[in-house]
């Protein structure tokens, strides 16, 4: 059991969409680090004890699939779970997503209860 909120590492390029993963998580005892970038969500890990990264697709420059990548090759990121979010929903993606490592892909839109059910479970946290 962790002794501190565990801090969760929201990645997309949309500004509302990170204040809705806050207004999510935040009330059910998890502290959200934002990155509007996959470079962001890079330096981020480097700087805070990221316990899970909560990961857009499709962004600019970098998209979450070389993000997965980059977070499972590092032997210091490895650990760290991944879950991708994206409004994606075809076979090919999903195969992308989990080929790159990331342990859960979901759909959008998504329900509060849902991500934070799945985040425990993920962290091996009661539910």
């Amino acid at each position: 059991m962790m002794d501190r909120k565990p801090k969760i590492l929201c990645v997309d390029d949309e500004p509302m969409n990170l204040d809705l993963y806050a207004a999510m998580l935040e009330p059910r005892d998890f502290e959200v680090i934002r990155a509007e970038s996959g470079d962001a969500a890079l330096e981020r890990i480097k700087q805070e004890n990221i316990d899970l990264v909560i990961l857009d697709i499709m962004m600019p420059t970098v998209d979450g699939f070389e993000v997965c990548r980059k977070i499972k090759k590092d032997p210091e990121t490895a650990h760290i779970p991944v879950m991708m979010i994206t409004a994606l929903d075809d076979k090919n993606s999903l195969a992308r997503g989990l080929q790159a490592g990331a342990g859960l892909f979901m759909s959008k839109p998504i329900k509060g209860i849902d991500l934070s059910l799945r985040i425990k479970f993920f962290l091996g946290m009661p539910i």
